[in-house]
């Protein structure tokens, strides 16, 4: 660790602790367990696209990615590790950070996923995210999942869990160790695109509609098999959250894989949301599942359903869900294949298939919470080189009670942050009703101060500030303290660590912010304009002065 020496070019910019006013929205509960993400967030992602290249090429009929050795693997072989989040809540993670993230981080590095080293626990964002619940109460949403994930990264199986095998009900734990964290922003997801299978309101069988779905259809089928980029032996995995599923049928012949499970159609009166983790797809796959009716009273809408039947034929033309229009989803032929989340005793050695006529999605009339298919690609960064961190040691005895964020002013002399404050997800009132360490998996409460770093440069990434600040937020009565809290910049091939300026810790207030001055005299290129300094200035390395330049302190 290198400490530079900091010049001051002025007296004015001390180093303060101060209150600032912010105010925040409470979320509503799903009581489905599945919490979806917001149409805001969904609606802001780009739409999945694909190269010409990739779309030129003839796909085959069948895709399996769960048979590359990305996909989670049990130690040192090739068997899956088909994950079992037993009565938990965890399934947005699970199929988020264990399957898809775990598998797309493992293809760019080409690694495999049978080491505790290259498997990306769920319960790192679980922990920090289900409000300390078990049950369905431990919602969350895969926009969470993914932000956590963005912001504060994955961390491996081995650094969560040591030697030991991971359990998905060690669900309290918040690890401790700034080496852990420091890690685990390593592995961060880039970016994510979304996959539109939705319906309008008021759809009507327009057909730039069908012919929009079957489009994003075959753009999710290239991304199965090439990632849409012409990557032929290694094709990606999608996370899948769905808020209406249906029971499963048996396969028969002449369909491929007879003898598998099927779901052929939603139940849109028994609203129950799942994540899940697509693989592949086989266009081979084939069940009849509608083409009769009969009406099903259901009590949830208050309403008659007409519920299909099937009509002994196999068939893509026929309205076989009765709702007058001809479309995807009356398809009777061609499936996705599913990883769930409850291991190989579930559904069939731990998957399933669902019919294409399941994707299309159209929110039923009187639904409260915005629902529909989510369906996500996940590209993470192959390596990130993390540039400045905060680095904080926190001791507080209600989690629950706690947000923390980051801000930032242009100068050193400021004395509170300028513009809006950036929280982080799964830091803001998500961790549950124990101390910040949490409870081990045997509910014994884990208690003294956390070692936690964070990643100020995700919100402020090359941004030229003039001092940095730590937010943090306590809405109950327990007193928190922040034992030490560092800036710690990574930039430029060392590792230079600027302690805040406070002799004694300082509580956690409501909310408080402690900033640390760090304006930086150019040292990159020499400084060939002049140049005036309103406020306290750091000097690392040696900076130069050339072009008979001048440098005024006020």
């Amino acid at each position: 660790m290198k400490n530079s020496t900091i010049l001051k070019a002025s007296l004015a910019g001390l180093l303060f602790m101060f209150s600032i006013s912010v105010s925040y929205a409470q979320e509503v509960t799903s009581t489905s367990g599945y919490y979806p993400s917001s149409a805001e967030y969904y609606e802001s992602l780009p739409v999945l696209t694909i190269t010409p290249q990739s779309r030129s090429l003839t796909l085959p009929p069948a895709v399996d990615n769960s048979t590359k050795p990305y996909f989670p693997q049990k130690d040192n072989s090739n068997v899956l590790y088909v994950y079992h989040q037993k009565t938990t809540a965890a399934c947005q993670s699970v199929a988020t950070v264990w399957n898809t993230f775990t598998y797309e981080i493992n293809r760019l590095r080409n690694v495999t996923s049978n080491l505790q080293e290259t498997r990306y626990v769920p319960n790192f964002s679980f922990n920090h995210l289900n409000h300390g619940f078990a049950d369905w109460q431990g919602y969350t949403s895969l926009e969470k999942v993914q932000k956590f994930l963005k912001e504060t990264g994955g961390m491996s199986d081995a650094e969560f869990d040591g030697p030991g095998e991971n359990d998905i009900l060690d669900l309290w734990r918040w690890p401790t160790g700034y080496d852990l964290y420091y890690n685990a922003i390593k592995n961060k997801l880039h970016h994510v695109e979304r996959i539109d299978m939705s319906l309008p309101s008021g759809y009507n069988g327009e057909p730039d509609v069908i012919a929009r779905l079957e489009s994003n259809l075959d753009n999710m089928k290239h991304y199965l098999y090439d990632h849409g980029i012409e990557d032929a032996d290694n094709g990606g995995v999608i996370t899948f959250g769905v808020n209406f599923e249906t029971a499963l049928k048996s396969l028969v012949y002449p369909s491929a894989h007879a003898g598998e499970l099927v779901m052929t159609n939603l139940n849109y009166c028994h609203p129950g949301g799942h994540a899940l983790t697509i693989v592949g797809y086989n266009d081979s796959i084939m069940y009849d599942w509608g083409g009769n009716y009969h009406l099903e009273w259901c009590e949830k809408w208050q309403k008659y359903d007409t519920i299909p039947d099937p009509d002994g034929i196999i068939c893509n033309t026929c309205d076989n869900n009765h709702d007058g229009i001809i479309d995807m989803q009356d398809w009777e032929t061609g499936a996705v294949k599913v990883y769930n989340s409850y291991g190989t005793g579930h559904d069939y050695n731990g998957y399933k298939w669902m019919m294409y006529s399941t994707l299309p999605f159209r929110r039923p009339a009187g639904l409260q919470w915005w629902g529909g298919h989510e369906l996500y690609t996940l590209t993470p960064k192959a390596s990130f080189n993390p540039a400045i961190l905060l680095k904080v040691k926190i001791e507080a005895n209600k989690r629950d009670d706690l947000r923390f964020g980051c801000g930032s002013t242009p100068l050193a002399n400021y004395t509170a942050p300028v513009g809006s404050l950036n929280y982080y997800t799964g830091y803001s009132f998500d961790g549950g009703p124990f101390p910040i360490q949490g409870k081990d998996k045997n509910g014994n409460y884990l208690n003294g101060p956390i070692e936690v770093m964070f990643d100020y440069s995700y919100f402020y990434w090359n941004t030229d500030v003039g001092k940095v600040f730590f937010i943090n937020e306590n809405t109950g009565t327990e007193v928190g303290q922040i034992k030490y809290l560092a800036l710690v910049d990574y930039r430029w091939n060392e590792v230079f660590e600027l302690p805040y300026d406070q002799s004694m810790p300082f509580n956690i207030g409501n909310p408080t912010a402690a900033g640390i001055e760090y304006d930086l005299i150019p040292h990159e290129t020499p400084i060939v304009d002049n140049l005036t300094f309103e406020a306290n200035m750091v000097s690392r390395f040696s900076p130069k002065v050339d072009n008979s330049s001048t440098l005024t302190i006020i």
